[in-house]
């Protein structure tokens, strides 16, 4: 999830593209919520293989709002 800053270069913004121009605005804020979207993909990763159901059920609640949530909601345009 680190590369995915990478992945919207400037001027990027053609086509279907889904994204919204506050990645390119706003790209320090986009770089940091990748960030943040990685340390929690290992924080699950971690809990999954520790087959801790409860520990997995814990971060598994905040992955999607805080990473999935945290990225699409500012950056992504709805669906069309």
């Amino acid at each position: 999830m680190d590369q995915i800053p990478g992945l919207f270069p400037v001027g990027s913004l053609v086509g279907t593209s889904k994204a919204k121009p506050e990645v390119w605005d706003q790209g320090m804020k986009f770089s940091d919520t990748a960030t943040t979207s990685a340390a929690l993909a290992v924080q699950l990763r971690d809990a999954a293989r520790s087959q801790n159901a409860s520990a997995t059920e814990a971060v598994i609640k905040d992955f999607g709002p805080k990473a999935c949530g945290a990225s699409h909601t500012p950056f992504r345009q709805p669906a069309r």
